[in-house]
């Protein structure tokens, strides 16, 4: 009796990828490690995510394209025949707009960054270095902002973090901030921004380093996420010009 290989996460990628499909925010095996996510499969070939209670998590995948829908988080729609219910927007931006920040739109966005540089001296935005330690930056932010999504997955992701995408932001030779991001065939993921909320207009900035940081790094579009129902940030979001908005549906909330 032939036995089956394991699935791997670039099984999967390359399958959504050969599908035409545009991945979602969660589509990331660095995000998968810290949210302890698995892949499962049957004897027909699909393959798909799920948590650590065997719940689906993404759409289940064949060589043919998708298999079945229900899960926590589907393909960015609108996918009309699909029932479901709303998750969080998905926002997608071109890093390329970052290198000039004229307009009406990005006035206030403009004025603070611009804040920032002359409030501040010896400002270094660097790779991030064996000496820091991004648990003990979150706890700073923790500080100033109680009510987290996902608070555990974000502190296993940071544990697990990979150097190559992450950058800190410091002032004075302070680091007040981190930004981390991942990657899959199509976009570069910003998974996580974070600042001492104490520094004026230190998450403006920092939000700007990283788009033009992307901007010299890769061709790839950025994956923003969404807003988890966060009014203002979406407003906030919508106002820095992204080049399309989806929805992003979900057949049940873990």
């Amino acid at each position: 009796m032939k036995t089956r290989t394991a699935p791997t996460f670039s099984d999967y990628e390359s399958l959504v990828q050969a599908s035409g499909i545009t991945p979602n925010f969660w589509v990331a095996e660095s995000y998968w490690k810290a949210a302890n996510w698995s892949l499962a499969s049957n004897e027909s070939g699909v393959i798909w995510p799920q948590d650590a209670a065997l719940e689906r998590m993404l759409p289940a995948m064949e060589s043919a394209g998708t298999a079945a829908w229900p899960c926590w988080a589907g393909w960015p729609g609108p996918w009309p025949d699909r029932a479901g219910t709303f998750l969080d927007h998905q926002i997608i931006y071109d890093p390329k707009s970052f290198a000039d920040l004229s307009g009406h739109d990005r006035a206030v966005f403009r004025k603070n960054t611009r804040h920032f540089e002359r409030m501040n001296a010896g400002i270094v935005y660097r790779p991030i270095e064996e000496g820091d330690s991004p648990p003990a930056l979150l706890a700073e932010w923790l500080k100033e902002d109680q009510e987290i999504y996902d608070i555990d997955v974000i502190v296993d992701y940071l544990t697990l973090l990979d150097p190559q995408y992450a950058a800190v932001l410091e002032v004075e030779g302070s680091p007040i901030g981190l930004n981390v991001w991942d990657e899959n065939y199509r976009f570069i993921n910003f998974r996580y921004s974070f600042v001492n909320r104490r520094v004026k207009y230190a998450s403006e900035y920092i939000r700007l380093r990283f788009y033009r940081d992307m901007l010299e790094r890769s061709e790839k579009m950025v994956n923003d996420g969404g807003n988890l129902d966060n009014q203002r940030l979406l407003a906030f979001k919508m106002k820095l010009k992204p080049i399309v908005v989806q929805n992003v549906y979900s057949w049940f909330r873990p």
